[in-house]
């Protein structure tokens, strides 16, 4: 965020087997977004980037 991008979520979902925290940013300028969630459950850390 230092660097100029904006959260625009932030998750903590749970269901009856996982527990999974994550949040996106967006770049302000161009529209790009990068997802990180981490399922608790699994130790499994996801990263998706999206581009316009």
């Amino acid at each position: 965020m230092q660097q100029g991008w904006n959260l625009t979520q932030d998750r903590d979902c749970a269901g009856a087997a996982f527990r999974e925290l994550g949040f996106r940013l967006e770049h302000p300028d161009n529209g790009d977004q990068v997802d990180i969630k981490w399922n608790i459950s699994t130790t499994t850390l996801f990263v998706s980037v999206y581009a316009p």
